[in-house]
């Protein structure tokens, strides 16, 4: 009898300190969630990622990130390549205590790219894609693990978004050839990353979100570039018609004017 109240006692004393550690990081989860941030997003993108503001309720299941920026890579005159408005969560309360956390909804509101290009191949977005690539198989071929490295990956925090939307891109197009302008992007609409049963790390879903934005807004840019050197060749071949035509039939035209003048 004496034996099963001292389990029971440490057994209580057990589950009283894991309700205490859970407590305390659910009380600190702001923190905790702005250094994960600042602290996953320079690994995976390659250079400094800064956010300003957490404030999510966990009993309300709601989250708002403010002032989400990425700086641009070495060499690059912009100070950023994207800064991300507002990021509003809607978060499974119940998967909180779970192994894999789930987030119902992210919505993305005034998302700012910066496209900088040095020359025609290259150019700053492209930059970020190759280390998105880099880290990724990386990823894919991890180095061998302690014991401890390995509990401790076991034990890392594992994610599932079923819903996510960017909306309100604007682009800031920057070339030696046409100077600065600036591109809209169409909504961009993602889904089904990572499930309640088989999530994905911070690493995996920052890579998959920031791939597909990036992407969608590289091909918007090349997209302009090439509408504007379309149009720029036709002006200039206009010019250059106009021009030839005027010198060779300068006295016919002259002709003409004055015949519709009698």
């Amino acid at each position: 009898m004496k034996s099963v109240k001292i389990l029971l006692s440490v057994l209580v004393g057990a589950a009283v300190i894991v309700a205490l550690v859970v407590v305390l990081a659910l009380q600190n989860i702001n923190q905790i969630v702005k250094t994960a941030v600042e602290t996953v997003g320079p690994d995976v993108i390659g250079t400094e990622v800064k956010l300003a503001e957490v404030d999510i309720q966990v009993s309300a299941g709601r989250g708002v990130l403010k002032g989400l920026s990425v700086a641009n890579p070495a060499g690059y005159q912009k100070p950023y390549a994207f800064s991300l408005g507002e990021i509003a969560l809607d978060i499974d309360p119940a998967s909180l205590t779970k192994d894999v956390i789930v987030i119902d909804e992210i919505l993305v509101s005034g998302a700012q790219l910066v496209a900088e290009y040095k020359d025609a191949s290259n150019n700053n977005l492209q930059s970020l894609l190759d280390n998105l690539e880099g880290g990724a198989e990386k990823a894919a071929t991890p180095e061998p693990t302690t014991d401890e490295q390995a509990a401790d990956a076991s034990n890392e925090v594992l994610l599932a978004v079923r819903k996510l939307t960017f909306e309100g891109i604007s682009i800031d197009v920057v070339t030696p050839k046409w100077g600065e302008r600036k591109v809209t992007l169409p909504a961009i609409h993602l889904s089904d990353l990572g499930t309640a049963s088989r999530g994905l790390t911070p690493e995996q879903l920052t890579t998959k979100v920031v791939k597909q934005l990036l992407d969608q807004a590289k091909k918007a840019v090349s997209h302009d570039l090439k509408a504007q050197a379309k149009e720029k060749a036709k002006q200039e071949l206009k010019s250059k018609l106009d021009g030839k035509l005027s010198a060779e039939n300068k006295e016919k035209l002259e002709g003409l004017k004055s015949l519709f003048k009698r």
